[in-house]
């Protein structure tokens, strides 16, 4: 905690929080409580599996452009929307994950309104991680890969 006074105080986290947590293996608390609820991803199409591979039974996926997902993004701003819009989803609470980049934001700024059940986090990069050949060439992964594959609980994927 941070703060000027013993009144004020804020955690702060940088970018990396999400990367952080793969090392110990913390990130599996994180989707825990998302097994009973239904879980929005927005990111490229090797997510698609990502439902699977973590077993949450209510899963769906919202596949980005892999090279002009801004150029797209009202396309995919506009499905976000109807999904969370349905019922029963709309009146639910539920989770909208990104893997989106820049765009993550840009979707959230436009979908909260209207989806104030939702909890918005981006996880970026973090997600490769259950798509083996797609994170084994970055260098946050290949820097702790043997932390992150035995605290993650990854063996079976990473033999």
């Amino acid at each position: 905690h941070v703060g000027r006074s013993s009144i004020i105080k804020f955690t702060y986290h940088d970018a990396l929080v999400f990367k952080d947590t793969t090392i110990t293996g913390e990130l599996l608390t994180l989707f825990e409580p998302m097994r009973t609820m239904p879980v929005i991803c927005v990111g490229p199409a090797h997510l698609a599996g990502l439902g699977r591979a973590l077993s949450f039974p209510r899963y769906t996926h919202v596949d980005i452009h892999p090279t002009e997902a801004i150029t797209h993004r009202d396309r995919t701003l506009a499905q976000l929307r109807a999904l969370l819009s349905a019922e029963p989803l709309a009146s639910e609470p539920k989770v909208v994950l990104f893997q989106a980049g820049s765009l993550s934001w840009w979707l959230m700024h436009r979908t909260w309104p209207q989806a104030r059940r939702a909890h918005f986090v981006d996880l970026g990069r973090t997600l490769d991680l259950w798509f083996p050949d797609v994170v084994k060439m970055q260098p946050w992964f290949r820097a702790d890969r043997d932390a992150i594959v035995r605290n993650m609980g990854l063996s079976k994927l990473y033999r």
